[in-house]
């Protein structure tokens, strides 16, 4: 009797030592952990100044520069964090960095501590020789009408050797009455794109001066996709921490956008079939009832390049054609990461729903590999509201 005792006291020890050890496997929840899209190295070129790193902590954090994978917290002369420590739920630390002119790649890294645990982020700027192929640059002026002083937008992409986008930034003035008076602030917006194996990263943020010269920190965004081949499958975005939205796209035998969806997580909000005809992309259907057709009414008018689709580029104010590149910025169609483009540009391009019609025409006057001059006109239910005057050039641009 004694010895069957025993033996069931060392069966209690061992299946007690099971149990322990699997309570603390790795399917325990970790106390740090990088959002999706932010890998654990962020290599970024010579001329890239800012980025964010994202992550989720379940308890108050600290965060430092060092020099070193376990260094302590050290100033690195050419890297700084915005954010060094925060308390438990979804942050973000923003990174400065300033250009690299040394001639040689430099790596520091993050810190990142949440009670026991830590994580270190790897950051590697590249040397100067690396810095953008291909420029664009577009002046686009807004006329809204008679009495309204028109706005001007002047938006410079950056290229990488890889002819992959490495930052998008836009500047333009933009004027206000108010109670106090007539007054205007400057917005300036930054897009750094950081790309991965099997995945890019678009880290937004916008700048606003007012006419007092205070400076306010606006709207920051951060978009993911997954890549598979060179078409993006799948990603989220959202805005200042708020909950991500997901989308999804798949694509046709011909390697051409075919459908979208948009999803909080856990239903479908929208869905978007597209469909092509003699490689041309005609029309968008969505769940909800809406309509979008695109004509192509000039055979000449060649959409000459694979990394800067201007058929996704000009009908900014379009919203079910912004929803339908699953992403809302249309980041991944402009810059051909959303399949096989349309050979020809749309000349007109009009959606309609429940609340009407709005369209928006392309009056091109001139277009080359080298630089479009194109006069987009909007119309609502009919009647012509404002238009935009975009004049782009491009360097080394495929």
């Amino acid at each position: 009797m004694k010895k069957n005792y025993f033996v069931f006291l060392i069966m209690s020890l061992f299946i007690s030592l099971v149990a322990m050890t699997a309570c603390s496997s790795d399917d325990d929840p970790k106390k740090i952990e990088l959002a999706d899209g932010t890998p654990a190295k962020l290599n970024l070129t010579a001329n890239q100044t800012n980025g964010v790193v994202n992550f989720t902590a379940s308890a108050s954090w600290s965060a430092w520069t060092a020099k070193t994978t376990n260094g302590g917290p050290e100033e690195v002369d050419w890297l700084t964090i915005g954010e060094s420590r925060g308390s438990a739920g979804t942050a973000s630390i923003t990174i400065t960095l300033e250009p690299n002119k040394t001639g040689k790649s430099r790596t520091a890294y993050i810190v990142i501590i949440c009670e026991d645990e830590k994580i270190v982020i790897e950051i590697t700027q590249t040397v100067e020789d690396d810095l953008a192929s291909g420029h664009i640059k577009i002046i686009c002026t807004a006329n809204y009408g008679e009495g309204i002083p028109t706005e001007t937008t002047v938006t410079t992409v950056e290229y990488g050797r890889d002819n992959r986008p490495i930052q998008m930034k836009s500047a333009w003035r933009e004027n206000y009455t108010s109670i106090s008076g007539v007054g205007y602030r400057d917005i300036v917006q930054t897009y750094d794109f950081v790309w991965g194996e099997n995945s890019v990263t678009i880290n937004g943020s916008d700048v606003e001066t007012d006419h007092s010269g205070n400076v306010v920190q606006g709207e920051k965004s951060h978009h993911v996709a997954k890549i598979e081949g060179k078409r993006v499958v799948s990603g989220s975005y959202s805005w200042d921490n708020e909950r991500p939205s997901l989308w999804t796209a798949s694509y046709d035998s011909n390697g051409h956008l075919l459908t979208t969806k948009n999803q909080d997580g856990k239903t479908v909000w929208d869905s978007y079939s597209l469909t092509w005809d003699n490689y041309l992309l005609k029309k968008i259907e969505t769940s909800y009832g809406g309509v979008v057709n695109l004509a192509y009414s000039d055979e000449s008018l060649r959409n000459h390049h694979r990394t800067f689709d201007l058929n996704w580029v000009l009908p900014q104010d379009m919203e079910h054609y912004d929803f339908a590149a699953g992403d809302v910025t249309r980041h991944f169609a402009v810059f051909g990461f959303m399949g096989e483009p349309s050979p020809l540009l749309a000349t007109e391009i009009s959606e309609s729903d429940s609340g009407g019609t709005r369209s928006c025409r392309m009056i091109y006057k001139e277009n080359s590999m080298e630089r479009t001059v194109v006069r987009v006109e909007y119309y609502n239910n009919g009647r012509q509201s404002y238009s935009y005057e975009y004049e782009i050039n491009y360097v080394n641009v495929l």
